[in-house]
This record gives structure tokens, sequence and C-alpha cells, in this order.
């Protein structure tokens, strides 16, 4: 059984190894995962990133951090799926980060539970700490399409997203009251004063947990680097965090 168990382990740690020897030298694309269903045409060079959003920051920013002897630490948040579209996989399982994945729908737990090496944080996170209601996907394709809604579906499925509505009705998705933290909190808990890296997309709640980070907690630790999907100019830019869009694939 241990003998099996390592196999397995050695095997799998053979077929990362080749993969991210393959998004390094360009001979993977985008989407490159053989368990799931390509969606997209594969980008040469690609990662694992919506947009090919980590081959940009790591050719351009992390790739070029200078090899000091510490730990790199990231935070992805909502994680969402363990590697389609995942802000974070790369520098999981290729760079050798130390990693929190914060993800409250727990369809994703068991994949990051096996095939990631992050801390998995299964709750949300918001601007105080205490209840507040989400309203969870029910399918994993489905991505980061729920959030913390304060019981109004249909406001969060808007523009492009509403067709769903008439696929997958209101009735199919879950609602739950979870008990949120602050991630300020979270990080003082483990002592983390440094963080490199905060992927931050959490369907229009962004603002509230930055506030979370910096207004409404203890934690005076500094974070280099934050993708934030929107909703964070009013909290970052009185922090003095400089802002950029990052360019559109080609």
């Amino acid at each position: 059984g241990a003998q099996m168990s390592r196999r397995v382990t050695d095997t799998l740690a053979d077929v990362v190894a080749d993969e991210c020897r393959g998004w390094l030298n360009g001979s993977l694309g985008t989407w490159s995962d053989p368990t799931q269903r390509a969606t997209r045409k594969s980008a040469p060079g690609g990662f694992t990133s919506q947009n090919a959003q980590d081959r940009f920051l790591w050719d351009n920013i992390f790739s070029r951090m200078p090899a000091v002897r510490r730990t790199f630490r990231y935070i992805d948040l909502a994680a969402n799926h363990y590697k389609r579209i995942s802000n974070s996989y790369f520098l999981d399982r290729c760079a050798h980060w130390q990693g929190l994945c914060v993800e409250p729908n727990p369809i994703y737990h068991a994949d990051y539970r096996a095939k990631r090496t992050c801390e998995l944080l299964p709750t949300c996170m918001s601007d105080v700490a205490g209840p507040k209601l989400l309203v969870l996907p029910p399918y994993q394709w489905m991505g980061g399409m729920g959030g913390i809604g304060n019981g109004s579906l249909p406001s969060l499925i808007t523009g492009r997203r509403s067709p769903l509505l008439s696929y997958y009705p209101p009735s199919k998705w879950r609602r739950t009251l979870m008990n949120c933290s602050t991630l300020g909190e979270v990080l003082i808990q483990r002592g983390w004063a440094h963080v490199d890296f905060l992927s931050l997309d959490v369907e229009g709640h962004e603002g509230a947990v930055l506030r979370g980070l910096f207004a409404n907690s203890d934690w005076h630790g500094r974070i280099d680097h934050i993708l934030c999907e929107k909703g964070c100019d009013e909290v970052s830019k009185p922090l003095g965090y400089k802002s950029y869009r990052l360019p559109e694939p080609r």
C-alpha cells in the first residue's frame, strides 16, 4: 500500500514537472488540462489563467524578482477551480510558492486538497467578520458567478450572464449563510507580514475584502502586487497602490 502510494505520488510529480517545463518553453498552452473539455483555443506559451494573466505576471514581474533566500507567498481569493482559469496554479505547482487559497464553494474543495499545495481556507472574506448570505453555483464550469449576494441572485447575473438563468434557474443555486472572516485577521493568525501577490476576484466584493485587510483589522503588513478584477480603486488608491491595466491577449 505504501509503495503503491509512493508510485502514484512520483508519477503525479513527473506529470507536473513535464507540464511546467512545457509552459516555460512554450510547447504547452492555456487550457492544457487533458481531463477537461477544451472550451477555447489554446494559446502557445500560456499557463492556466483566463487571458493568460498568470503568464504576463510571471514573465514581466515574478520571474524577475531577486532570488533571495525567503519564501514567496500568494493569496488566491476566491480560488474557484483548482486549475482551470486559475491565477495561482503555476505559482503553486511550478514555482513552489507558499499559498493560501480561499474558496467558500464546497464543490471545489476535494480537488484542492488532492491536487494543490496551498492551504485551503473554505470560507468567505468581507470587510467585517460575521454571517453573510452567499449564492454558490452548483456546477464547476460556471466559475465565479456566485458570491455575497445579499439575497438578490438576479443582481449577480447581469448582462452577458443573464441567459444562464433560463438554463439554471435560481432554484438550483445553493444559498447558504456563512460566517465570513477578514483577510487581515487570517494573516495575523498565520503570522504573514509580507505577501508577494494577491489575486482578488470576488464578483464585486473586492473593495470590502480590502477594507477587511487594511482598514478594519490590526494587520500592518505589506502586499507587493494585487490583481484585482474590479472595485479596488476606492481602497487601493488612498493606500498608495498604483494601478495599471493588463494588456489584452493577442
